[in-house]
Formats: C-alpha cells, sequence, structure tokens
C-alpha cells in the first residue's frame, strides 16, 4: 500500500499531460487519496477493532464518491474539505485521545 499513491501520482501526472488540462490530477488525485484512507483505516478496525476506524473507512468511500459526482463544481472544494475533515482530522483527534489510555 506504501507504493500505491506514488503510482497514483504517476499516473495521474501523465494523464494531465497527455490530455492537456489539469483536470485529472484535480479530481482523480482527491479520490485516489479517499480510497487508500478507506484501505488504511478498514485494516485498522480489522486489526484494532476500534469502531471510529469502520466509520473512517466507510467515510472515505463515500467522499471518494462523493469528488467524483461533484467534480468540475465550486462544491468540490467543498467534499473535500469536509472529506478531510471526516476522514483524517477526526480519527486523529480519536487516536489522540487513545494514546492516553494505553
Amino acid at each position: 500500500m506504501a507504493w500505491a499513491p506514488g503510482a497514483a501520482v504517476i499516473g495521474l501526472l501523465l494523464a494531465t499531460r497527455r490530455l492537456g488540462g489539469a483536470e485529472p490530477m484535480a479530481t482523480g488525485l482527491p479520490i485516489v487519496l479517499f480510497a487508500l484512507a478507506g484501505a488504511t483505516w478498514w485494516v485498522v478496525h480489522a486489526v484494532y477493532r476500534r469502531p471510529w476506524a469502520l466509520a473512517a473507512a466507510l467515510a472515505s468511500a463515500v467522499f471518494a464518491a462523493g469528488v467524483g459526482l461533484v467534480a468540475g463544481t465550486p462544491a468540490g472544494a467543498l467534499v473535500i474539505a469536509a472529506g478531510l475533515i471526516a476522514c483524517v482530522a477526526l480519527p486523529g483527534a480519536a487516536m489522540m485521545r487513545q494514546s492516553g489510555e494505553a
């Protein structure tokens, strides 16, 4: 999984160059990152059985699809921002709270 984001970025850069626009990168990168984050949170849930990890995994899948649905519209940035809060900031806060319990 560690190589997947790099491979995705290279593929999206090549598509952006070939198509002559920034849309593949602007739309594809957030979708790939949300999908990879979802896979990561799914593994965390499978190993540690944390309910917040399952919620983050499902939210990541929803936001990956949501970015695709609003691609090219002004709402796209809002969906990405909401996804970062739901799939990165909130799980990060949950992990920080649990670090004091261990």
